[in-house]
């Protein structure tokens, strides 16, 4: 039986070979599945790379898909897997020993998780002097019933040099279905995964939990799967895309629409 779905989403970044590796023991044990989904990456390059390496029960999801979308990747790997729990995880993240025993631990009923402390791979070690331990941003809405929903966009915590990882989470599957996934009409990157944690608080009423560790592999942003004008500026666009949804009630995702279009033609293959 599997309890824990992973899912990867994935466009030509190599460094998942040696994440995939270094996280097997956590992906690896009983009653837990990954599943990496091709998003208009060289599928055909990196898949010989990664068989033979004794993952576990790993799949392989190849998406007709031309342009790397997190959030269709993200649904469609949702719409394969069997687990009753969903980890949205990233390609370019290593599991610290304890990451998934401290994630699933508080997760239940009524809440969902994110990842607390992320840490940079090519930060400073140690601890910096600081009379703050921690700032955070934080987006609050009110809605018609006058019901305060606070969205916390960033959280830095400045001793210790790490950030919070809000695209980093763990949600039960039918909570994910019940605000209807990802949201694949926002592009390139920023608030796409905030969205999600805004719809499960907002809608569903959930408490979102930050606990647990990992350690981002550091990049710039020019390895990354997306079109224009940097962060700033699709971080903003998707914000006010969203924004425009949440004042007129709409507050579901694309999740229906994604498997509906493109479901039937992605197919899934062992590793």
């Amino acid at each position: 039986m599997t309890a824990l779905s992973v899912i990867i989403p994935w466009c030509d970044r190599p460094e998942l070979a040696r994440t995939l590796v270094h996280n097997a023991p956590q992906l690896s044990a009983e009653g837990r599945e990954t599943i990496i989904v091709n998003c208009g990456g060289d599928g055909a390059s990196m898949r010989p790379r990664l068989t033979g390496l004794g993952l576990g029960s790993t799949w392989w999801l190849e998406l007709a898909a031309t342009a790397f979308n997190k959030g269709l990747a993200l649904n469609l790997g949702v719409s394969k897997a069997r687990g009753d729990t969903v980890f949205l995880l990233d390609a370019d993240i290593l599991l610290h020993p304890t990451t998934m025993a401290d994630a699933t631990g508080p997760l239940a009923a009524g809440a969902f998780v994110t990842i607390e402390r992320v840490h940079e791979s090519r930060a400073p070690e140690g601890t910096v002097e600081s009379a703050l331990q921690s700032v955070a941003h934080t987006v609050e809405f009110v809605d018609d019933a006058g019901r305060t929903h606070r969205i916390v966009t960033n959280r830095l915590h400045l001793r210790r040099r790490t950030r919070a990882g809000p695209g980093l989470a763990l949600v039960r599957k039918v909570d994910f279905l019940a605000v209807g996934g990802m949201n694949s009409e926002l592009r390139g990157w920023g608030w796409d995964d905030l969205d999600l944690v805004a719809r499960l608080q907002m809608r569903l009423g959930l408490v979102r939990r930050e606990v647990g560790a990992v350690t981002h592999l550091s990049h710039g942003d020019a390895v990354r799967a997306a079109s224009d004008n940097g962060r700033l500026a699709t971080e903003s666009r998707n914000f006010m895309h969203c924004l425009a949804a949440y004042c007129i009630g709409d507050d579901k995702g694309s999740y229906d629409e994604d498997v509906r279009t493109m479901g039937a033609d992605a197919e899934c293959h062992p590793l």
